[in-house]
C-alpha cells in the first residue's frame, strides 16, 4: 500500500462510507468508530473488512494523525447475508400461504351458502308434497347439512387463525356478565351436547363482569367444549364445565372422560392443523385448541391440558381477575 492511496481499493458502494470515518473519529466523544467496507484482496476480489479507526494526538491534544485496524469479516457477513435471505424467503411464503388461506376461506363461503339455501329450499319444497319426504331423502338432507356445517366451521377457524396469527384481531370488548353469557352459549348450541348428553356445569357462586371481545371468547369455548364431547363420545359420562375463582383468577374447566392425548403427541397439541395419533376416527381441523390458546393469551390469560391416554382431558383457563 505504499504510495497507493487506499481509496482506490474501496468498493465503489462503500467509498462515501470509507471518507466519512475521518470525520466521524474526529467528532466521535471516544475518539474511535467502528465500520464495514469492503476491500480488494490481492486475489482481486473484494472481503469485507472491519475496521476500527482511532485518532492519534500530539503533545498539544491536536489531531495528528488516524490510525485503523481492520480483519476479515467475509465469512461472518456471508452467514447474516444467507440468514436475512432466509428470512425474507420464508415471511414471503408466510404472506403468500396466509394470503391463499385466506382467498380460499372467503370464496368458498358462497358456494356453501348456496348449498345451504338450497338445502333449505329442498326441505321446504318435501315439506309441501309429503310424498316426496322419505327416510332416504331426510338422511341425504341430514348428511349434506353435516357437512356444510364442518366445512364452514372450518372456514371460520381457519380466518380466525390467520387474522390471530397476523395480529390483525381488533377487540371489541364489552361488559358482559359471566355465568349469562356462559348460559346462553349452552342453551344455544349444547343443549344438549350433539352426543345426545347433557353437559354438567357448575357456574361461579356469584355473577361477574367480564370486559372482554365476547364473540372470541364464545368462539374459543364453544371449540373446547365441542372437543370434550367429540372425544368423548364413547363413554356414558358426558363432560363438566366448571367455573370458579381461585387466586384472584377467574378458572373455567372443560373435563371429560374420553380418549386422552397419547403422552408423545403432547408436545405438538398447539400445531395448527396436527391431530393426535389416536383421533384417525374422529373428524376434526386441529385447529380448535391453538385458537382457544391464541385468544385467551390475547387477554392476558392461560391455558393449560392435562390428559392421560384412555381416562379424560382437562383443559384449564385462567383468566386475570383485573379483567373480569
Amino acid at each position: 500500500m505504499i504510495h497507493k492511496n487506499p481509496i482506490n481499493y474501496v468498493h465503489p458502494e462503500d467509498k462515501s462510507k470509507m471518507l466519512d470515518i475521518e470525520e466521524k473519529v474526529i467528532n466521535s466523544p471516544e475518539g474511535r468508530v467502528l465500520a464495514e467496507i469492503r476491500f480488494l484482496d490481492k486475489n482481486n476480489n473484494y472481503v469485507w473488512l472491519e475496521t476500527t479507526a482511532s485518532i492519534i494526538r500530539d503533545s498539544d491534544g491536536e489531531t495528528s494523525m488516524i490510525e485503523t485496524s481492520s480483519r476479515d469479516v467475509s465469512v461472518r457477513r456471508k452467514i447474516e447475508e444467507e440468514r436475512l435471505r432466509n428470512i425474507r424467503k420464508e415471511a414471503e411464503l408466510n404472506e403468500f400461504q396466509r394470503n391463499f388461506v385466506m382467498m380460499s376461506s372467503h370464496q368458498l363461503r358462497t358456494p356453501l351458502t348456496i348449498i345451504r339455501s338450497d338445502i333449505e329450499l329442498l326441505e321446504l319444497l318435501y315439506t309441501k308434497n309429503p310424498k316426496l319426504k322419505t327416510d332416504r331423502v331426510d338422511g341425504i338432507v341430514d348428511r349434506i347439512k353435516l357437512g356444510v356445517d364442518r366445512m364452514t366451521k372450518l372456514m371460520e377457524d381457519i380466518l380466525t387463525l390467520g387474522k390471530l396469527s397476523s395480529k390483525e384481531i381488533k377487540q371489541r370488548k364489552q361488559d358482559v356478565q359471566l355465568n349469562a353469557l356462559i348460559q346462553g352459549l349452552i342453551q344455544e348450541q349444547f343443549l344438549p351436547l350433539r352426543s345426545g348428553r347433557e353437559l354438567k356445569i357448575s357456574y361461579l357462586d356469584s355473577e361477574r363482569s367480564m370486559l372482554i371481545d365476547k364473540n372470541l371468547f364464545l368462539q374459543a369455548l364453544t371449540n373446547l367444549i365441542a372437543n370434550a364431547d367429540k372425544y368423548s363420545i364413547a363413554t356414558k359420562t358426558p363432560p363438566e364445565l366448571d367455573m370458579h375463582v381461585e387466586d384472584n383468577r377467574v378458572i373455567i374447566q372443560v373435563k371429560d372422560y374420553g380418549i386422552g392425548i397419547p403422552l408423545a403427541d403432547k408436545s405438538k397439541l398447539f400445531q395448527p392443523f396436527f391431530r393426535g395419533s389416536n383421533t384417525e376416527d374422529y373428524k376434526g381441523s386441529g385447529l380448535g385448541l391453538r385458537i382457544a390458546k391464541e385468544f385467551f393469551e390475547m387477554n392476558g390469560g392461560r391455558l393449560e391440558i392435562k390428559s392421560e391416554e384412555n381416562k379424560g382431558t382437562v383443559v384449564r383457563v385462567e383468566l386475570p381477575i383485573e379483567l373480569v
